[in-house]
C-alpha cells in the first residue's frame, strides 16, 4: 500500500508542485508507520526536485480534517 500511495503522490508532487502533501483522514490513522514506509518509497520514486521540495506530513486533526477544512472555508466565504 505504501508503494502506490508514494507513487500517487510522486505523481501529485510533479503534476502540482505543492510545498506540503497532507495525508488526512482514515488514512492518517496508520501513523508514523504508514510515513516512514511511503516517504522511503517517495524518496526512491520522486523526481530530485519533487523530493527535495515537497514535505509529506499526517494531518494533525486526523479525520476530522475535512470538517473542519470545509467548516473553516464556510464560515470564511458565507458568514463573514
Amino acid at each position: 500500500f505504501c508503494y502506490y500511495l508514494a507513487i500517487g503522490l510522486a505523481n501529485i508532487g510533479t503534476t502540482l508542485n505543492p510545498d506540503v502533501i497532507v495525508i488526512g483522514g482514515g488514512v492518517s490513522k496508520a501513523g508514523d508507520q504508514l510515513l516512514g514506509q511511503t516517504l522511503k518509497y517517495f524518496q526512491e520514486i520522486a523526481f530530485s526536485p519533487v523530493k527535495n521540495s515537497t514535505v509529506i506530513a499526517l494531518a494533525e486533526l486526523g479525520n476530522d480534517a475535512g470538517v473542519i477544512g470545509a467548516a473553516a472555508m464556510v464560515s470564511r466565504h458565507f458568514l463573514d
